[in-house]
């Protein structure tokens, strides 16, 4: 996971996610949001050292070449969409 498009309150907008998909994030993603951190959630939602897709473009030119692994019925496809059109 390289996003932090599940904590936003925009994300079941996603275009791209199908029914099953959406069912299933919002499964793993409602119970855990609580237990990533004790700090505020707009402090750590904007950490490029949590979620990569969030780096400034000037850090994103500094990472070395990348392999992004993805699948048909992956769930975090979006998020690996992210990361491709970041790098």
């Amino acid at each position: 996971m390289t996003s932090n498009l599940f904590l936003r309150k925009d994300w079941k907008k996603t275009p791209l996610l199908n029914s099953q998909e959406l069912k299933k994030t919002t499964k793993d993603w409602e119970g855990l949001v609580g237990y990533l951190s004790d700090k505020p959630q707009d402090q750590w939602m904007a950490d490029p050292y949590l979620f990569p897709n969030v780096m400034s473009d000037e850090l994103a030119a500094k990472v070395p070449p990348v392999v992004i692994v993805t699948s048909e019925f992956d769930y975090l496809r979006y998020a690996a969409r992210e990361a491709r059109d970041l790098y």
